[in-house]
């Protein structure tokens, strides 16, 4: 058996670079489920899990279902047989790229396993705890230098993100307790083991985790965005966001970190959006491309409650032409405008704002690939008169839009097409999907747009008691000859 020639040369296979992907592979097949390491859930996307992403079930969550038949008493032994063979090797085997490869693949095919993970993660950390320990205790005998060390190698940091994502809940908290509180300050300045740091932001279910971080980590957001640890921070507002904690405080601490160094409002406008969006750049819009993880972290606030990030809410509706134009043809700057326009728990009237200001630019944003997503979620921001700008826009455009790779789609999506042959039809369709969408958010509930204060909630309001009221009447008119007919049977049967 393949397990079993494995298993009696673990040493060897765990290091040798033709042996250990086919490890991996069999690995695979016994727990029914992908086990080579993965550079997705390892990236900075796994780490701004709920950021970035909508929040809720991951592929790479602990309790994840496997994707394929789960060999399980046959795993379980090939483990114990190998780990047991490679025990004096472990320290060695997490410094070798094959290695780690190797033990991060053991991680992920016990994945939602406790019993298991409650074994091999503390042998992984160094120690070996008698069957029975009690949970919180597993870790006792763990050497708190060795996994610092192993926390700050370069190969070793690798592992230690594998087992924080492997986790469960209780052997995570016990993680955290032992490793991290008290000491997350210093391993966000390190420039490996912040990536650790990151990890256990990304991997936590804990909103006591979150919290301690904003305690030892908040008033520090601006320094270490000016130390190029700003993964650190991302990482700390997704899980803000992921577990719905905190998130006033640390929008806070990010908005005293982005105006330390720099004016808080040039003009009359708040700098906190454009400093997120060009985080890297001295010139501000001018400078170019926007930072991706400044990107990354203002599409993040904008997920929190709408009353935690006011201000970053009016620095964004309050942004130049120019510079909302340079964020919308970005690829992250437009994933953050984006997830503003699309937030119904916003102020339609901040929305209205910002696409206002885009007006004079939807041409340019329909031909640029980034741009069209933003101007597709402008179209779904604006009333009647903006949704027809927007396709006039790109009408005028027709032969520049439909040359592009994304046009074609873009202009059926809106229906120019139909709006260029018969304009009060696309009118007619148009109003008829607002009445649609308006009696589905009266149904299901959703954002106001009454809250502005422009009296669209009434005018709503109005359509829905006059059509509650044709209801009725329609019954009425419906029952009447029922009626009728029942009271002629009673009179001749008299």
């Amino acid at each position: 058996r393949v397990a079993d020639a494995v298993a009696a040369t673990a040493i060897d296979s765990a290091y040798d670079p033709r042996v250990s992907p086919v490890a991996r592979a069999l690995l695979s097949a016994l727990s029914g489920r992908e086990c080579a390491p993965s550079a997705k859930n390892a990236g900075l996307a796994g780490k701004l899990k709920g950021g970035t992403s909508a929040a809720g079930a991951f592929d790479d969550a602990p309790d994840a279902p496997a994707e394929r038949h789960v060999f399980q008493s046959e795993l379980r032994a090939f483990s114990d047989a190998v780990l047991a063979a490679l025990e004096p090797e472990l320290w060695n085997l997490s410094e070798d790229a094959c290695g780690s490869a190797f033990l991060q693949a053991m991680l992920i095919a016990h994945k939602g396993d406790t019993a298991s993970l409650n074994w091999i993660i503390p042998g992984f950390l160094g120690c070996a705890p008698e069957e029975g320990t009690k949970e919180g205790e597993l870790l006792a005998d763990a050497d708190a230098d060795d996994v610092r060390r192993l926390a700050e190698s370069r190969a070793g940091s690798h592992l230690f993100e594998a087992i924080l994502r492997a986790a469960p809940k209780g052997l995570m908290g016990e993680i955290f307790r032992r490793f991290f509180r008290d000491k997350m300050r210093a391993l966000a300045s390190h420039p490996t083991a912040n990536f650790t740091l990151q990890a256990m932001l990304g991997a936590t279910r804990d909103p006591e985790h979150v919290a301690a971080a904003l305690q030892e980590l908040g008033q520090d957001f601006g320094s270490l965005m000016r130390e190029r640890r700003a993964g650190v921070v991302a990482a700390t507002l997704a899980a803000c966001a992921r577990l719905r904690s905190g998130e006033r405080d640390a929008a806070k601490s990010l908005a005293r970190g982005l105006t330390a160094k720099g004016p808080a409002r040039v003009g009359g406008r708040s700098q906190l959006a454009p400093s997120l969006l060009w985080m890297d750049q001295h010139s501000g819009a001018a400078g170019g491309r926007c930072s991706v993880l400044g990107a990354a972290m203002l599409q993040t606030v904008l997920k929190f409650p709408p009353d935690c990030v006011p201000h970053f809410v009016e620095s964004l509706a309050s942004m130049t032409p120019a510079e909302l134009l340079s964020a919308a043809r970005d690829a992250g700057g437009s994933r953050a405008l984006e997830a503003f326009l699309t937030n119904p728990a916003h102020k339609p009237k901040l929305k209205r704002e910002l696409v206002e200001a885009l007006r004079e630019s939807f041409g340019a944003l329909a031909i640029s690939a980034c741009g069209s997503h933003v101007l597709q979620a402008c179209y779904g921001a604006s009333d009647a008169r903006g949704r027809e700008q927007i396709v006039q826009a790109i009408a005028r455009d027709e032969q520049k839009v439909a040359a592009t790779r994304h046009g074609p789609f873009l202009m059926k999506r809106l229906g120019v097409a139909e709006f260029n042959k018969a304009p009060e039809q696309w009118h007619r369709r148009t109003e008829k999907a607002e009445d649609v969408k308006a009696d589905f958010l009266a149904t299901f509930g959703g954002a106001e747009e009454g809250d502005d204060g422009d009296g669209d909630g009434d005018r709503r309001d109005g359509k829905r008691k006059a059509s509650e009221g044709s209801e009725e009447e329609r019954v009425a008119e419906e029952e009447s000859p029922k009626k009728a007919k029942k009271e002629k049977k009673e009179k001749k049967k008299k």
